[in-house]
């Protein structure tokens, strides 16, 4: 799995996967190294991508830094469930609460808004629900790196 993580399209599924897996194990930017060095000693990525992957990383949660999402100074929740009602559980990639609430999901791939609009909308519909106020939703399509805020 890891030989895979910088190759070519049709690994973009594996490396989607090991991307959310290191970006869940971040809290704040310094996290990233730790993070990093922890897929690599468990075989999700190569040794020999260590320093690509971390400069990667880097440059996502740096480019984001106007947002605070990556803050010593917000509380941060990443992939935690949300139990509705009916039993059904979401889980975002990232919450943060600062300034607003942002529930945050992490994309890789082409963007398909209609499918990740509707996930993002009951991401945030539900944290509302919990009579959570000041609640934004934001697709970060990671490729690219392009935010886009739905609510």
């Amino acid at each position: 799995r890891s030989e895979e993580f910088f190759n070519d399209k049709e690994n973009s599924r594996t490396r989607g996967v090991v991307i959310h897996s290191i970006m869940s194990k971040i809290s704040t930017a310094e996290d990233v190294y730790g993070a990093v060095n922890e897929a690599a000693a468990s075989g999700e990525i190569e040794l020999r991508d260590k320093e690509d992957t971390i400069n990667y990383i880097l440059q996502l949660v740096n480019s984001v830094e106007k947002f605070g999402w990556f803050s010593q100074n917000v509380t941060v929740m990443n992939e935690i469930g949300i139990i509705l009602p009916g039993g059904e559980i979401y889980r975002p990639d990232r919450i943060v609460k600062g300034a607003e609430f942002a529930v945050i999901d992490f994309k890789t791939g082409k963007q398909r808004s209609n499918s990740h609009i509707k996930q993002i909308e009951k991401y945030t519909s539900s944290v509302r629900e919990m009579g959570v106020k000041n609640v934004h939703g934001y697709l970060w399509y990671l490729d690219e790196n392009i935010i886009e805020k739905v609510n």
